[in-house]
């Protein structure tokens, strides 16, 4: 796979570092609304989205499916670290009057005691950590997985730089790949991300790659990998699976033409966002904006899709 010649808009790219921590990755640095706030792609697709709510201080708290995700990344990343980054909770804890075990319960003062004793570690339930270590395990069950898994530079930071050619601003940006793949391995050319997901059947993951914008993570990884190194990367593949039982896995590869829609998409988000900061508007979603949609009396109009007539 080839991608199309376009022109690489992302300068003075460098990697900071491997085995890069998400959370100090994911710590924000500067003020949203101000030049030097250093963006990633998840914060640039909040921005994106509706920017009066990202610049009143949106963020995205997750679910259950993003810690277990986020479980499974230690575990995927770095499996060596998992004992050091968690700790096992017991499933009981002893009543201050009777003795007598309850159900662990993280309100309870005994618990938050406990907790504390061990700051540093972050609690994890027994039956989650051993799910976990059998979930890696079915990963690597897979050998294309694995070859990748296991010979692949892992949690490698870039930062990058984009200058707006409007309005002569530059800002930072930042990313984080999960895999980078050696260059004497099956895929010299490739970037890989690994996730999970509630389903990976084909029709699901295609779903999911538009709806969470993963395809524009393939885009703005592969351009600030290159501007960084220079070597040729042009295809980005997943490693998925299920986030249950019996953790079906699955491999994806991202077509040309979805890398080239992400690579759209991100720099008209990066354009939208230099506006902003320019003119400190923020516009919300029935404000008058680039977005291509019909206001009448400032009442956004809503219309039927293709895809909705013909589904009639």
């Amino acid at each position: 796979m080839h991608a199309l010649e376009f022109r690489n808009r992302l300068i003075n790219a460098k990697i900071v570092g491997e085995n890069v921590e998400p959370e100090a990755y994911h710590r924000p640095s500067g003020r949203r609304g101000e030049v030097d706030f250093v963006m990633s792609r998840s914060e640039l697709m909040e921005f994106d989205y509706c920017p009066w709510r990202w610049i009143r201080g949106f963020k995205d708290t997750g679910n259950a499916s993003t810690e277990w995700g986020s479980i499974m990344d230690n575990m995927v990343m770095s499996p060596e670290k998992c004992d050091e980054i968690y700790v096992v909770c017991p499933e009981t804890y002893p009543d201050t009057k009777t003795g007598e075990p309850k159900p662990w319960n993280w309100n309870a003062k005994y618990c938050k005691q406990w907790r504390d004793e061990r700051a540093g570690k972050e609690p994890i339930k027994a039956n989650d950590f051993k799910d976990a270590k059998v979930a890696f395990e079915a990963l690597i069950q897979d050998e294309l997985i694995a070859d990748i898994i296991l010979n692949s530079r892992k949690q490698v930071m870039v930062v990058a730089e984009y200058r707006d050619e409007a309005t002569a601003i530059t800002i930072p940006i930042k990313t984080l790949l999960d895999l980078v793949p050696s260059l004497e391995g099956l895929y010299p050319k490739s970037l890989a991300d690994f996730k999970t997901a509630c389903s990976i059947g084909h029709a699901a993951w295609d779903r999911a790659v538009f709806d969470h914008r993963y395809y524009v993570q393939s885009a703005l990884y592969l351009d600030a990998y290159v501007a960084a190194t220079k070597e040729d990367r042009v295809d980005f593949r997943h490693i998925v699976q299920e986030n249950y039982q019996p953790w079906d896995t699955g491999r994806r590869l991202v077509s040309e033409e979805f890398i080239n829609l992400g690579r759209g998409l991100y720099q008209k988000a990066l354009k939208r966002y230099c506006q902003c900061l320019k003119t400190d508007i923020w516009p919300g979603h029935d404000d008058k904006d680039d977005n291509g949609r019909i206001s009448i009396e400032g009442w956004t109009l809503v219309q039927p899709k293709d895809w909705m007539v013909l589904a009639q």
